[in-house]
């Protein structure tokens, strides 16, 4: 049972690996993706790409991996609702934003249950 704990961490923080480091070598493109009302909408995209790393370093090192995936478990949301969730209505994006909201949620959720699993484990 504990392979199968270590093949899912590891599992699990590979995407976070690619998506922090796509957000810190694509930061200008993906500030495009930062509602408007956010101010300094590049500070919010290294911000993250740091966090979604520091995250999947947790997981893979097994050190603070509750929290972390508490935390990007709220990132997530925060993303499928301010993001995602209002670009469904636009008309050449709406698609993409559907399917991203979608992958964020399950993410999130994920994220929750990884999070209480490993508190309850003691990690």
């Amino acid at each position: 049972m504990k392979h199968l704990q270590l093949i899912g961490r590891i599992i699990y923080a590979l995407p976070f690996i690619m998506f922090g480091f796509g957000h810190l070598t694509n930061a200008s493109m993906m500030a495009g993706m930062v509602p408007s009302y956010f101010p300094f909408a590049i500070f919010w995209v290294y911000i993250s790409g740091l966090g979604f790393l520091a995250a999947a370093i947790a997981l893979l090192i097994n050190k603070y991996a509750s929290l972390a995936t508490l935390l990007v478990g709220v990132v997530l949301l925060i993303f499928a609702v301010l993001v995602h969730a209002v670009g469904m209505g636009d008309q050449q994006m709406g698609q993409m934003h559907i399917a991203m909201f979608m992958k964020d949620f399950a993410l999130a959720g994920a994220a929750f249950f990884i999070s209480a699993t490993l508190k309850a484990q003691g990690k």
